[in-house]
């Protein structure tokens, strides 16, 4: 059944995507305060389920695409996402009456939400990656869809440029390079489909779970009560890695990523761990045994001392730490998934050679 968010559900959601996001997608708080302000200016954010939308609706895949280290200094204005769907319903010559979010990790799950709020659509609880992802193609419709249309609209507020391309891989990479020329940020529309191709290859119920995520994170629940309460949904386990302190920070911005490592030393005992991030954390090493503690496509998160969720490019040496994981759905778990967003897709040990 179909509901409104209101300013509190939005305040739960801005944590619930920090958490997911793996370190990625963008610092939550912009998305939290730009959305919390249409609320505040009458605007009216419907929600449907993945279930509940007619088969022949128009649904489009909207988020903030380049470095997170940009977004945290250049925000995207409003014009934006009303722009880039505009300019893609020119391009289909048909009305769009569905967003869904790119990723429901980081800044890009409530950005969607706002772009919804502002061009007057209804936002699906859902989203294309489960958590985030650095690049445009690791995305469930990829995995398990029939891509129709493989065409893309950027937008920065001044200009909107249509792209298309044979394949979604080539799709990220003619994004990638004129997101760099319009100024490493951009709002992304793309992957035009109907409602019975969202409902079959997208991520169900995501935003609620991003929203469930941030009730107890502002309740400062620990992970026992938050493991609990995840348990009817498809996110379980939660474990913890470590409570330590960053001992060392290595990262650069390289082709539009944020690439490079933290090393977290224990606050007890004899414990580091080595976490490898591009935009996203994606790989935890012991660095005593060299074993692989986690590695994407799990969720690697680092909570504060008051247990908010940490971005990359938030991280600084001395800062005290918990990293945890959490286990993805069992969409992005299959053969198929991990061909797409598994290890192999992701050259791991270059981000130690930078």
């Amino acid at each position: 059944m179909s509901y409104q968010l209101t300013e509190i559900d939005v305040q739960d959601i801005a944590l619930g995507t920090g958490f997911l996001g793996s370190g990625g997608g963008g610092d939550t708080k912009i998305g939290e305060i730009i959305t919390k302000r249409a609320i505040g200016g009458g605007a009216k954010i419907v929600v449907e389920s993945l279930q509940e939308i007619a088969d022949e609706s128009l649904v489009i895949v909207i988020g903030v695409m380049g470095a997170p280290t940009v977004l945290a200094e250049k925000l995207p204005a409003k014009e934006e996402g009303c722009n880039a769907i505009q300019k893609m319903e020119e391009i289909l010559g048909e009305k769009i009456s569905h967003v869904i979010p790119l990723e429901i990790g980081g800044m890009n799950g409530l950005y969607a939400i706002y772009v919804a709020s502002q061009a007057q659509k209804i936002i699906i609880d859902g989203d294309c990656m489960g958590r985030a992802f650095p690049e445009i193609q690791m995305v469930t419709p990829h995995i398990y869809g029939e891509i129709k249309q493989c065409v893309a609209v950027l937008a920065n507020g001044q200009e909107s440029w249509a792209l298309s391309a044979e394949n979604l891989p080539e799709l990220e990479l003619q994004a990638r390079q004129k997101t760099t020329e319009m100024g490493g940020i951009v709002t992304l529309a793309y992957l035009p489909m109907r409602g019975k191709e969202a409902r079959e290859c997208c991520v169900p119920n995501s935003i609620s779970v991003a929203q469930k995520i941030g009730n107890n994170l502002h309740a400062k629940a620990n992970l026992a009560v938050l493991h609990a309460s995840l348990q009817e949904t498809q996110y379980t386990p939660i474990n913890l890695i470590i409570n330590g302190k960053i001992i060392d920070l290595h990262r650069k911005l390289e082709h539009g990523f944020n690439k490079g490592w933290a090393i977290i030393q224990a606050l007890t005992g004899l414990q580091t761990i080595r976490i490898d991030f591009q935009n996203e954390n994606l790989r935890a090493v012991n660095l005593k045994t060299g074993a692989e503690v986690a590695i994407v496509p799990t969720i690697i998160t680092m909570l504060d001392n008051e247990f908010k969720p940490l971005s990359c490019e938030c991280l600084r040496v001395g800062l005290e730490v918990s990293v945890v994981t959490l286990q993805v759905p069992p969409l992005l778990r299959t053969d198929k998934a991990l061909n797409i967003v598994g290890p192999a897709a992701f050259k791991l040990d270059d981000i130690l050679l930078q």
